[in-house]
């Protein structure tokens, strides 16, 4: 029996003893992947990314994240014991990480990509996705129309 038709199961064995609570399953398996012209047209709408543009994450001991889901000391920004939000917000660590020179794309495809400036300048690139699909912060997230390596399904 696979796993979803067990859930199913065991949801309706639920439903039953509590009749009162809501279950519902989306999908049933992963999707497939989006098709070139989907990522070109879904590349413009994407999310901001929201590390210091909308948000800033940090640990209990005061040091500073760039981003909550990598609390690693290569993402260490600051430190709030020692420094104020408004400084860690205006730092050249912070902004280092925001708008990375090109040359950090180094053999990735958003390297000699002619919108490199606008896409880091605006929306930035998620450093999460592409950390967690290809194992390095500096290459473009599956998303990105110009990044033609699988990677690691995320969903």
């Amino acid at each position: 029996m696979d796993q979803i038709t067990r859930l199913r199961d065991q949801m309706e064995a639920c439903k039953t003893r509590y009749p009162d609570l809501r279950f519902h399953i989306a999908g049933g398996g992963p999707s497939e992947p989006p098709t070139q012209e989907a990522k070109e047209e879904r590349w413009p709408k994407r999310s901001i990314c929201t590390p210091f543009r909308q948000a800033i994450s940090f640990l209990g001991d005061g040091r500073v994240i760039f981003y909550e889901e990598m609390p690693r000391s290569d993402f260490i920004v600051g430190d709030l014991t020692t420094q104020s939000i408004r400084e860690l917000w205006d730092s050249p660590i912070v902004d280092r990480w925001l708008f990375p020179p090109r040359g950090k794309f180094a053999g990735a495809p958003c390297f000699d990509c002619p919108e490199f400036d606008e896409c880091h300048q605006f929306q930035g690139w998620c450093l999460r996705d592409a950390m967690k699909a290809y194992g390095a912060a500096f290459t473009a997230p599956q998303e990105c129309p110009r990044q033609r390596a699988p990677g690691l399904r995320l969903t």
